[in-house]
């Protein structure tokens, strides 16, 4: 069925979810979005913030997939690393979380960062946000966003294996990073959902050719996610 819905989802006159388009030849796709939001005063600047980090993400269910995914690689790493397990039946138990989690074929999983904050007196979160690189200093001068998308590989035990070959390789994912283009939020329910129009420029890719829109439930454990995940450490 969500598969089905993917197809749909880009036939001509549709929209893509969160994301679509390709990046390296390779076509996006994306299955469900979640939130986590945070606002407050930063003791240390006195500056108010209003923080909305968006996950596209490459399966549904992912608000409670992901956390066990991440705990059950650590634990398989710590087990290794005590002795209990060899590198085969790490590499086998490893594939068989990945499975549970996203499924055994490649995968991407996009961040966007969004920066409500300054904005105009007056002016709601549902507003443009422009491009800022999170490396800048500074608040800027408006709602800003910044954008991360990864492409992992077949999480395959083979895959795995590679980090035990010898040959200095490690499972993980290729990140492309935004350096331009738009995030529209059209709706936005405090502590509960936001809608978004994608249109980022991706490694100099225009927004044209990389676009969709979603609605991003809140996801209270998504506070921690790493973007690039997978050995356990």
């Amino acid at each position: 069925m969500i598969r089905l819905a993917l197809a749909l989802l880009f036939l001509p006159g549709c929209v893509a979810f969160g994301l679509g388009g390709s990046i390296d030849g390779e076509e996006l796709s994306f299955a469900e979005a979640v939130y986590i939001e945070d606002a407050g005063t930063d003791p240390g600047t006195s500056l108010p913030f209003h923080d909305l980090d968006v996950w596209l993400m490459p399966a549904e269910g992912s608000c409670e997939a992901m956390p066990t995914l991440l705990a059950g690689i650590l634990d398989l790493r710590e087990q290794m690393d005590l002795g209990r397990l060899d590198a085969a039946g790490y590499c086998e138990a490893w594939e068989d979380l990945f499975e549970e989690a996203f499924g055994l074929e490649p995968f991407w999983v996009a961040h966007a960062r969004l920066r409500a904050l300054p904005r105009d007196a007056g002016q709601d979160v549902d507003t443009t946000y422009g491009f800022r690189d999170d490396a800048e200093s500074g608040q800027g001068d408006g709602p800003k966003f910044d954008l991360d998308v990864a492409r992992y590989p077949a999480p395959l035990f083979d895959a795995c294996a590679t980090e035990f070959s010898g040959e200095g390789a490690e499972y993980g994912p290729t990140v492309h990073a935004a350096d331009g283009g738009t995030i529209d939020v059209t709706e936005y329910k405090s502590e509960e959902s936001v809608t978004a129009t994608f249109k980022p420029h991706v490694d100099g890719q225009d927004s044209d050719d990389l676009t969709g829109e979603a609605t991003a439930d809140l996801c209270r454990g998504a506070t921690d996610w790493p973007l690039v995940f997978g050995l356990g450490r």
